[in-house]
């Protein structure tokens, strides 16, 4: 059975990729550069290079789970947000896969897990073909 379900929990300096299988999960932590260079005061990014790899952050997290059916984004408001738009403008197919945008603290990869459960097995979702977010 191929993997088909996907959680995304996303902040501006890194990513959890959870892929649920009911036999095995596969988890991917992404860091964004931009946000290790700027805590390491290593370089002062110019807005277009921080432009470049903020959307080189978000591509990589759209790969990730590029072959998913479902998926359900949670996060810090303004880096799931920035994930969504990046998502609908570069990929479209994609960003109608999500099925629930989420506003979460982070939370351990357990816990993230255990909700992206009840969630994906809630029998009152609707499911109808068209996103629950706005």
């Amino acid at each position: 059975m191929s993997f088909h379900q996907a959680v995304v929990w996303v902040d501006q300096a890194e990513a959890h990729v959870m892929h649920l299988n009911p036999s095995s999960e596969k988890q991917l932590v992404i860091h964004s550069q931009h946000r290790k260079d700027q805590l390491a005061h290593k370089k002062i990014a110019t807005g277009k290079q921080q432009h470049r790899e903020e959307q080189s952050f978000y591509e990589e997290i759209s790969l990730a789970i590029s072959g998913m059916s479902e998926i359900l984004i949670i996060g810090s408001n303004g880096a799931k947000d920035e994930l969504i738009n990046h998502m609908k403008h570069c990929n479209p197919a994609l960003a109608d896969r999500i099925l629930r945008v989420e506003a979460m603290e982070q939370r351990s990869d357990d816990a993230i897990l255990q909700f992206a459960r009840k969630f994906f097995r809630d029998d009152d979702r609707e499911v109808d073909g068209q996103n629950n977010y706005s």
